[in-house]
């Protein structure tokens, strides 16, 4: 009786025979595509010693640290990594990158992209109009420098 990774090892050393409905990681069905057991998910550390997050991207582990150096500077009160999800309609969700707390006690959010796509758009567009008392951010890293712009009123 063949397992499933004995036909995985099959594949891998025949790669010209494609089974329907098999992927493997070294022939994946497409960008993002695969075996969701064997698929892992790249993520980034920050070089902050204490912070244990995984972020999604560099620019996000970056992002932390910069965060943790305005608080150090007392310039925030707080911040944390991918803590809330907002509900934009039904089965339709947004969940912000980082929620900062300003000095003012105002609870910001900073969605950091280094790409912005169509539909990320519409979602961080949508969820600054739904919760108005949430200041929404896009925040991106040009030339290295951060480029932070207020989304919504």
């Amino acid at each position: 009786m063949n397992t499933k990774q004995d036909i995985i090892d099959l594949q891998r050393r025949n790669p010209a025979l494609k089974i329907k409905g098999l992927t493997t990681p070294a022939d994946p069905a497409g960008p993002g595509k695969g075996d969701p057991v064997t698929r892992t998910k790249k993520t980034y550390r920050s070089a902050l010693p204490w912070d244990n997050n995984l972020y999604d991207s560099r620019t996000e582990a970056l992002y932390a640290e910069h965060l943790e150096s305005m608080k150090r500077e007392l310039d925030i009160l707080d911040w944390r990594y991918d803590v809330i999800n907002l509900r934009l309609a039904d089965r339709t969700f947004y969940k912000p990158d980082f929620l900062v707390i300003s000095n003012s006690t105002r609870i910001e959010v900073h969605e950091v992209k280094g790409f912005m796509r169509d539909d990320a758009n519409v979602k961080l567009k949508t969820a600054a109009s739904l919760f108005p008392w949430f200041a929404f951010y896009l925040v991106r890293r040009i030339k290295g420098t951060w480029q932070i712009t207020r989304v919504g009123k």
